[in-house]
């Protein structure tokens, strides 16, 4: 079997719970995948002495568990200079002690090469220890950050300026303007995974300035006061809220949906048992309002059966896209229609519009027609 030129091993959803010492003679390995997400105890453990005997070369490597291991082994971590993708299991004592904070930070610097980071943290780990130790030169290539568990204070700034991420998940403790910003400035972020450990005390504005690639957000917040203005994540095509119980506001509730011009669907999320909460109905009321006709609304993974029956109503949304003189920037504009006639009203919209915006009109794109009977008249 040693002689075998493997070069990928992937065991996840098996029964193996341990690997052999004899791993170090698969010298052609370069991925490695097992079980293990730090919420599961059933992970499988990996000879981490083979790691530094001759597999240094490895590209991927998921998910090994670091928790009951000294510092001294998190620091040898930092010998697997090839490595590309890695995601480790990180205690909350390991948040704590220095000498384990320095020892991750130490190998950190020494991935050069490192694509994806993945650390599955307990519930609370604050990784603060991060932002203090790492500086801005850190794996240059990185293009997906994940903390699952741990929090930061607020968005940190090591994040900044970097042009390769894509996908970045996180929790932290307070969200400014600025944070926004950072995130927002992210030219090639796809995805983000922003969980909000504070009730907002005031509403989280996303304007129509950053975010220019990004089509899949996910906010984990109690009450998710977020307001999209006009032109804000025009790409963004499906949004998810993790919400939970909560004193009602009439006030703190998500608004601005009809802004987001790329919008097909929204997910609701939260646990059973705050179903008859005063905020958790509130906050799905409002959106179920917004969304209407304009897109797909599932709660806890169930397509909303109001949202079907409203399919009844017929509404026709319609986006003019017009471009400026100087061609650099795009604004939106949208129209909707209950009950009405399709073709006379479109072209009603299109005469208005050219009229108004000599030259800049382009088109005239039917988002989504809402009941069988409109889209056989067109």
């Amino acid at each position: 079997m040693w002689d075998l030129r493997l070069h990928r091993l992937d065991i996840r959803s098996t029964l193996i719970r341990q690997l052999p010492k004899e791993m170090w003679r698969l010298r052609r390995l370069r991925h490695l995948l097992v079980d293990g997400d730090g919420v599961n105890q059933d992970g499988t453990e990996i000879p981490l002495g083979s790691l530094w005997r001759s597999m240094f070369w490895l590209h991927t490597l998921e998910t090994i568990d670091l928790t009951g291991f000294p510092a001294r082994v998190v620091e040898k971590l930092g010998r697997l200079r090839f490595i590309r993708v890695l995601s480790i299991i990180w205690a909350l004592n390991q948040c704590i002690e220095r000498s384990y904070q320095e020892a991750l930070c130490s190998s950190i610097k020494a991935w050069w090469k490192l694509e994806s980071l993945t650390i599955h943290c307990g519930i609370g780990c604050s990784m603060e220890f991060l932002e203090k130790s790492l500086c801005q030169g850190w794996c240059k290539e990185l293009a997906v950050f994940k903390v699952k568990g741990g929090t930061f204070p607020r968005i940190p700034k090591l994040i900044a300026g970097r042009d390769k991420f894509t996908s970045i998940e996180i929790t932290v403790c307070r969200l400014m303007p600025v944070d926004l910003s950072i995130l927002g400035s992210l030219p090639y972020l796809q995805c983000l995974v922003l969980g909000l450990n504070f009730v907002p005390q005031e509403a989280i504005v996303i304007d129509g300035v950053g975010f220019p690639g990004l089509e899949n957000l996910s906010v984990s917040c109690r009450v998710p006061w977020l307001t999209f203005e006009q032109g804000a994540m025009q790409q963004l095509t499906y949004l998810e809220l993790k919400i939970a119980d909560s004193p009602a506001s009439q006030e703190s509730i998500p608004s601005g949906f009809i802004n987001l011009l790329s919008l097909s669907e929204v997910a609701i999320r939260y646990n059973v048992r705050y179903a008859n909460s005063p905020s958790v109905k509130m906050t799905e009321e409002a959106v179920r309002e917004q969304v209407a006709g304009h897109c797909d609304l599932f709660i806890n993974g169930k397509r909303d059966q109001q949202d079907e029956a409203g399919d009844e109503h017929c509404l026709i949304a319609f986006s003019l896209v017009s471009i400026d003189e100087d061609r650099r920037r795009a604004a939106a504009l949208k129209w909707a229609f209950y009950n009405g006639a399709i073709t006379p009203a479109a072209r009603q919209i299109n005469a208005s519009f050219s009229e108004d915006n000599a030259g800049s009109f382009i088109s005239v794109q039917c988002i989504r027609w809402s009941c069988h009977a409109c889209a056989a008249q067109s």
